[in-house]
């Protein structure tokens, strides 16, 4: 688990994370002061795709209007 969780309305956002959306699945690979770098796949475990980067509050925002549920822990 990552030393410095972040923790936005009901969602604690943590390096490792797998949350699953409507679009597909959502891999968390870094999590820092502001800002997050991510994964958007179509499956989880997928290996070629493009990594992304956002603040906590649009990833936060984003998991909550798409219902987003975690999917796998780290």
């Amino acid at each position: 688990m990552d030393r410095n969780p972040k923790t936005t309305g009901s969602f604690l956002l943590e390096k490792g994370q797998v949350w699953k959306t409507p679009r597909g699945f959502i891999a968390i690979d870094h999590v820092g002061k502001r800002l997050i770098d991510y994964r958007l796949m179509s499956k989880p475990g997928q290996r070629a795709a493009r990594s992304q980067m956002a603040t906590v509050t649009d990833l936060t925002a984003f998991l909550e209007a798409n219902s987003g549920r975690l999917a796998e822990r780290a």
